[in-house]
């Protein structure tokens, strides 16, 4: 295992030596300065007749959600929009966004244990610029009337901004990105930070081990390891690559400057003998 520092593209350029194939490590450092009651009156009605009259209309429910709001120019994430209560046979139009390519992948239905069922359906989304986008509000109809979401954004970034970590192979440089949603913060205040790493799919991770952080006037919660649903892949250069998020929550203790790293963090990849 050989150990590499990398300051994030917003501070400093990183300088590397060495990298060993199978089990790497890398070290970033980034500067980081969230029932309408109804009432029925009783009846001499047939019982079938009465249950219905007391049975209001559920209300509509309907989540959505990305499975990454930190993107590169290519890469692709999911939106996943889960809807209970709405009109039979009701399925959510694909969200127009500018400059990206949006696609049906897929839907399922479940029912849970109080026979609630919940429709979802899958878009699959891929954006060809940078800049910050905007997923329209979903909207549904229903027997309890009309429901209407809240809108999601999303960041795409360059791929030229990441820093690079070399492998010891040539043409197959690990790349490692910061994505704060803040670089302020007051004293106390709460960021989310994702800490993105792309490596080239000939390297064949097959395990993650979760970031470890030095940290100086912050506080952050442990890091969560990604998951098999959130790896993605995308092309930079013509090259296939993997990419892994993980993700924390930074709070600053004090007014002044903050940092947070040196981040130590090591992959196992499979090697072909």
């Amino acid at each position: 295992m050989t150990t590499h520092k990398a300051m994030p593209h917003f501070l400093a350029s990183p300088t590397f030596q060495r990298c060993l194939l199978t089990s790497l490590a890398l070290l970033a450092s980034a500067l980081i300065s969230q029932g309408q009651g109804i009432r029925l009156q009783a009846q001499s009605q047939p019982q079938s007749q009465q249950q219905q009259q007391q049975e209001p209309a559920a209300a509509i429910y309907a989540q959505s959600e990305l499975t990454s709001k930190h993107l590169i120019t290519g890469e692709q994430t999911y939106l996943k929009i889960s809807i209970q209560n709405a009109s039979q046979g009701f399925r959510p139009s694909a969200p127009q966004i500018p400059n990206t390519a949006v696609n049906f992948a897929s839907n399922r239905v479940e029912i849970d244990s109080r026979r609630r069922i919940t429709r979802s359906f899958v878009y699959r989304i891929r954006p060809a610029k940078p800049g910050i986008y905007t997923v329209p509000p979903v909207s549904a109809t229903g027997r309890a009337g009309q429901y209407s979401g809240q809108a999601l954004s999303f960041e795409v970034r360059d791929p030229n901004e990441l820093s690079k970590v070399p492998s010891g192979i040539a043409g197959q440089d690990i790349l490692i990105g910061w994505f704060p949603e803040k670089t302020k913060l007051y004293a106390g205040e709460q960021c989310p930070v994702t800490l993105k790493i792309y490596v080239p799919t000939q390297l064949r991770p097959t395990s993650w081990g979760l970031p470890e952080s030095e940290k100086d006037n912050c506080l952050a919660w442990r890091f969560s390891a990604p998951t098999r649903d959130n790896l993605g892949e995308v092309f930079i250069n013509k090259a296939s690559y993997i990419s892994a998020p993980f993700k924390t929550t930074l709070s600053g203790i004090s007014p002044g400057k903050a940092t947070f790293g040196p981040t130590r963090l090591s992959i196992v990849s499979r090697t072909r003998t």
